[in-house]
């Protein structure tokens, strides 16, 4: 299959693993480093604040090509081959985190994991690639070592191929399902995706829960204009006698306008200044839920000054139109006004 995979037109890189990407799911295993005493948290429960997880970590079962086709970065070492295969020598492929967390500042290349197989053999690592999502964007950056899946008994339980192209994913779906069809009749071929869908559907709740804030932000973005257009309307109503006699006493029409502007904006300003007091109290409390977007903190610096200018440029849209009105006053029509 990956040989006529790999040779449809427009396919750039095919390659496979037991486990989807983004699928949710994992295989953890506990190790040991011949020549290096185990940290004192390996094998043991952390609490991760919602559960508590088995400290060991992910193994996952790969094909010749994988970093390539996935786009991921080799930092040192070499990728799996054909060659990697149940004939060969064991072989395995870290991440960055692995490396640190077993490793520290010694070099990883050459060294060798005990996984407690059953005829005692031990697994040489090859290569270090880059740190990278694998069954969920919400997680941390699990340490994970990567095994060729020929090596693997247990790797046919389940089998995803990954197929990079040069045009449009899609269209190549066709091509595939005949090639896959024409060695195999009776082999099903499903959940075929592309990365971008994959995304979009592990973010689903996130996205539906963005989607609803934003909205409900932009109404109290609408009321609280609405507001300040009412009172400042309602203020510029009660101070036409004294605009018409700061007017007729000689004030420039532009005074007036920074007037009815500065007075405005002096009240948003204050309003402003309550938010951000009693938003940075309310973040103590939503820190300790699971609602907080990812890579945002409770207390974005970014967050909080886009909210602030937001706000300012609403309350200066509604202070315009009042202002202009204001300038508009006839000195003698103020001055009998009552």
């Amino acid at each position: 299959m990956l040989a006529q995979i790999g040779a449809i037109p427009g396919v750039s890189s095919v390659s496979l693993s037991r486990q989807g990407l983004l699928s949710g799911s994992g295989t953890h295993g506990s190790v040991k480093i011949p020549g290096h005493p185990p940290p004192a948290d390996e094998g043991r429960f952390k609490d991760t604040g919602k559960d508590l997880e088995w400290n060991v970590p992910s193994v996952s079962q790969v094909g010749p090509r994988f970093f390539e086709t996935l786009g991921m970065t080799i930092v040192r070492g070499r990728d799996f081959t054909p060659k990697d295969n149940q004939t060969g020598p064991r072989v395995a492929v870290i991440n960055a985190a692995f490396a640190r967390y077993y490793f520290g500042s010694d070099d990883p290349l050459g060294q060798y994991i005990d996984r407690g197989m059953e005829d005692g053999g031990l697994t040489q690592i090859v290569g270090v690639v880059k740190d990278a999502k694998a069954a969920s964007v919400r997680e941390e950056t699990a340490r994970t070592f990567y095994v060729p899946f020929l090596q693997d008994p247990g790797s046919w339980r389940e089998t995803t191929f990954q197929v990079r192209t040069s045009g449009d994913p899609l269209s190549i779906v066709g091509p595939i399902r005949q090639e896959v069809q024409a060695i195999e009749p009776n082999l099903a071929l499903f959940r075929v995706r592309t990365l971008s869908t994959q995304v979009d559907e592990s973010l689903g709740q996130e996205r539906l829960v963005t989607t609803l804030t934003s909205l409900f932000g932009v109404l109290a973005l609408l009321l609280a204009g609405a507001g300040l257009f009412g009172i400042l309307s309602y203020s510029v109503t009660q101070r036409t006698r004294e605009i018409g006699i700061r007017m007729a006493l000689g004030a420039e029409r532009s005074c007036v306008l920074t007037m009815i502007l500065r007075h405005g904006l002096m009240l948003t300003l204050i309003g402003v200044g309550i938010g951000l007091a009693a938003a940075f109290i309310a973040t103590r409390y939503l820190a300790s839920l699971d609602t907080i977007l990812y890579g945002v903190t409770p207390r974005d610096p970014l967050t909080y000054a886009i909210a602030v200018a937001a706000l300012l440029l609403v309350a200066l849209l509604a202070c315009l139109l009042p202002a202009r009105r204001a300038t508009k006053v006839d000195p003698m029509v103020a001055l009998r006004y009552e």
